[in-house]
């Protein structure tokens, strides 16, 4: 791109630190690009301790001391997973997408077995959701801002009350990594 049209490219790579953000990972380079973008990007729209969730295909997460200090954090299937291990994966499991988009209109116990998997799929992802905001609590202390991102953030967005869902927060972290000038 360079030779061909005279333009300039940028990398982003995981870095030791970036504006403020020490990675955690004992070999920084392995922690996934959008995962240290998002954190970087929500320490700087933070300043503070914070817990990044970020919701997807996979859902990960990741905690932010105030000192900038990334502590690592976890990676776990996200509802589009679960939800395909369950139905490739079991015999009687099968179901299709106009009927799945149905079964989350309430969270009661299933009665047919697309509303059993959806709603169990979201009741784990929600626990997931609850249980990292209990250890940010334990790790980081009661001022944490929470940021939730990725495409499934709105079902659990009520689980935070407060949490700030940032839908480009990968980007904002983009930015900062590689500046336009």
């Amino acid at each position: 791109l360079e030779q061909a049209f005279a333009v300039v490219c940028l990398v982003a790579r995981p870095a030791v630190s970036m504006a403020g953000v020490r990675n955690g990972y004992e070999q920084y380079e392995r922690l996934g690009l959008d995962r240290w973008l998002a954190v970087v990007g929500a320490y700087q729209l933070s300043s503070k301790a914070a817990l990044i969730i970020d919701l997807g295909t996979a859902v990960t997460s990741d905690f932010v001391a105030a000192d900038g200090r990334h502590l690592g954090g976890f990676i776990c299937p996200g509802m589009p997973l679960m939800r395909t291990q369950l139905r490739t994966h079991t015999r009687r499991t099968r179901y299709d997408s106009d009927e799945a988009a149905k079964t989350l209109e309430n969270l009661g116990p299933g009665r047919a077995t697309a509303e059993a998997v959806e709603r169990g799929c979201l009741l784990m992802l929600r626990g997931f959701v609850g249980g990292q905001c209990a250890m940010a609590s334990e790790l980081l202390g009661s001022d944490v801002d929470v940021f939730l991102t990725g495409g499934d953030a709105p079902l659990v967005m009520d689980v935070i009350p407060g949490a700030r869902v940032v839908s480009d927060l990968v980007f904002i972290g983009l930015a900062i990594a590689c500046p336009i000038n």
